[in-house]
C-alpha cells in the first residue's frame, strides 16, 4: 500500500485495516529513506469508525517527518503490530518542495537551458508547438539559409534541405507571406 504525504501538516494520517474493531496499544516501527527501523515513541492511533468502517484505523504521522537536507522526496515504511491482528506493512512517500533552495532551482533551469535541442526535420510546423520546437524553428529561421522567390519563402536546415515553405505574394503594395508548411 503506497500513500503520499506532504510535509508541513500536523494532521496527516496513514490509514490501515487491522481487521478487528476496538483495538488499542499498537506497536509501530518506521524506517525512512533506508534507515534502520525505529519504534514510534508514542503512536497516536484511532479507530476511524467502528460502525461504518470496522477495523480501519488511522496512525497520526507526527514522528520523524522531516526530510533530509537537499532531498525532495523520501520513502518511509511502517510496520504496525498488535497481539489481536496480523502485522500491517504500509509505505508513504514524503514530499518537501520547501527543501529546494533557490540556487538549486537556478542550477536545474540553467542545465535545461544549456541542453542542446535537436534541429527540426522536414515537416509542417505545428499550430501549437512545444516551446522547444517553436524556439528551434525561430532559431533555424534566423541562423540557417532562407530563400525567398517571388512565390515562396523557404527555411533550410543546417545541411541545406528545405524544412518549411510559405507562399509569398507581393502585389506592389502589400507583401503577404502565408503559413509555413
Amino acid at each position: 500500500m503506497m500513500q503520499n504525504s506532504v510535509l508541513g501538516f500536523a494532521d496527516q494520517f496513514l490509514y490501515f485495516n487491522a481487521g478487528q474493531v476496538g483495538l488499542a496499544s499498537f506497536t509501530v516501527y518506521r524506517s525512512r529513506n533506508g534507515a534502520a527501523a525505529a519504534a514510534f515513541n508514542s503512536p497516536t492511533i484511532n479507530e476511524t469508525d467502528a460502525t461504518n468502517m470496522p477495523g480501519v484505523y488511522e496512525l497520526l504521522l507526527d514522528e520523524d517527518m522531516t526530510i533530509g537536507g537537499g532531498n525532495l522526496t523520501e520513502a518511509m515504511s511502517f510496520w504496525i503490530t498488535h497481539a489481536a491482528m496480523s502485522p500491517v506493512f504500509a509505505e508513504i512517500e514524503l514530499f518537501a518542495l520547501n527543501n529546494l533552495a533557490a540556487s538549486d532551482v537556478l542550477t536545474q533551469i540553467n542545465a535545461a537551458l544549456d541542453t542542446a535541442i535537436t534541429e527540426l526535420g522536414v515537416a509542417t510546423p505545428a499550430a501549437s508547438p512545444t516551446l522547444r520546437t517553436g524556439l528551434m524553428l525561430l532559431y533555424m529561421a534566423l541562423r540557417d539559409k532562407m530563400d525567398t522567390t517571388p512565390t515562396d519563402n523557404e527555411i533550410h536546415n543546417d545541411a541545406g534541405a528545405v524544412i518549411a515553405t510559405a507562399s509569398v505574394n507581393d502585389d506592389g503594395v502589400v507583401l503577404t507571406r502565408g503559413k509555413y508548411t
